[in-house]
């Protein structure tokens, strides 16, 4: 039985061009037509990345979908790195899931940040300050939610029944 191929195509393993096939575009052609653009829209907007062996950097961790602070240990090809984190595992990862660490890690954390006020510097008090009324300031004002029912942005919904279940 043969494979539903004419007797040319067979004997010269091959399919003939016809003048039909000249009428008919490649579809060959087009795949390459369309990886050229790709890859030219790629070249435009890709930026090399240039990491070196123990530059501080954060890793992406899909796992946990979190950013991870590491050092860079080796690069293990042109674009693959492996980064030891905080905790002392070794991740191999690809270039695109590590950005550079723009900050030192005493502002990493939080906790360490404190907030610098002047000793110098009094709380205003109720009165008048350069021409406007100043409302007296609380006790533990910040600490404290306010309602959110007593500060509305818009005016209350007035709900009314459907007109057909009055009658």
């Amino acid at each position: 039985m043969t494979r539903l191929l004419d007797p040319a195509e067979l004997l010269f393993e091959r399919p003939l061009r016809s003048r039909l096939s000249f009428v008919k575009p490649s579809l060959n052609s087009k795949v390459e037509n369309k990886q050229l653009q790709q890859k030219a829209t790629h070249d435009n907007h890709a930026k090399y990345k240039h990491f070196s062996v123990g530059e501080e950097v954060l890793v992406k961790r899909h796992r946990q979908d979190v950013w991870t602070a590491g050092t860079i240990v080796e690069k293990t090809g042109p674009l693959s790195l492996q980064v030891e984190t905080a905790g002392g595992h070794h991740i191999r990862c690809h270039a695109d899931q590590i950005r550079k660490k723009r900050y030192s890690d005493a502002r990493d954390s939080r906790e360490d940040v404190e907030a610098v006020v002047p000793e110098n510097v009094e709380a205003p008090e109720a009165g008048v300050l350069e021409g406007r009324e100043v409302p007296p300031t609380l006790p533990n004002a910040g600490s404290s939610f306010e309602n959110p029912e007593s500060r509305r942005r818009y005016p209350a919904r007035e709900r009314h029944p459907p007109d057909r279940l009055s009658s």
